[in-house]
């Protein structure tokens, strides 16, 4: 609406933006394990705030690059994704993860929350700080983290303990697909999200 475009249009690039999300997590995700986690997502999530950014101050000056920048960032964002949720296992022992994770998500909810709210005041007044305030957010949070976390990238002994466990959630060596057939659970509800997401 604010950009001038249709509803087809919008579903267009709206369908472009979710498909890059998965080739930018595909791109990280094999190298989470080999180098600096922390250094992944600060590289990504950078560059997907200063899309952003660059994104609000095209609302009003040249709208039919924000689509561009949008993408660019959602690719970023999913680039950002395997390494940041490498981070929160790292960070988490077998003991605490199923709280740890509940908490995060319970966080993330109470940020869906009000987000729309605010979202719906810059809509109307000020669209342009729609991308530049969430690359704003985007770059504190950065800089906290760059300040309190550090990378705890599990060692090679403990990798072993986690193939030698019993655990639900224990390590497997191998391919992807291999860990995912030997969880059906973690399929079927890959496939019901999938779903309910379509």
């Amino acid at each position: 609406q604010k950009l001038g475009y249709s509803a087809t249009k919008t579903g267009y690039y709206m369908l472009i933006i979710a498909a890059v999300y998965v080739p930018g997590s595909l791109f990280t995700s094999h190298i989470a394990d080999k180098i600096s986690r922390k250094k992944i997502v600060v590289i990504t999530q950078f560059c997907f705030s200063v899309s952003l950014i660059i994104a609000g101050f095209f609302v009003k000056t040249n709208p039919a690059l924000v689509p561009l920048f949008v993408i660019i960032a959602l690719f970023f964002d999913g680039a950002t994704d395997p390494a940041r949720q490498a981070l929160y296992t790292d960070y988490t022992t077998p003991d605490n993860r199923q709280e740890a994770f509940s908490f995060f998500y319970l966080c993330m909810n109470i940020g869906f929350a009000f987000g729309p709210a605010i979202a719906g005041f810059l809509f109307n007044s000020y669209p342009s700080w729609l991308f530049i305030g969430q690359g704003i957010a985007g770059v504190v949070v950065l800089v906290i983290m760059i300040g309190i976390v550090h990378d705890k990238s599990p060692t090679k002994e403990m990798l072993q303990e986690s193939l030698n466990s019993q655990a639900d959630d224990k390590a497997v060596s191998g391919s992807v697909f291999k860990a995912l057939s030997s969880r059906p659970l973690l399929c079927m509800y890959i496939l019901l999200a999938s779903f309910f997401g379509f």
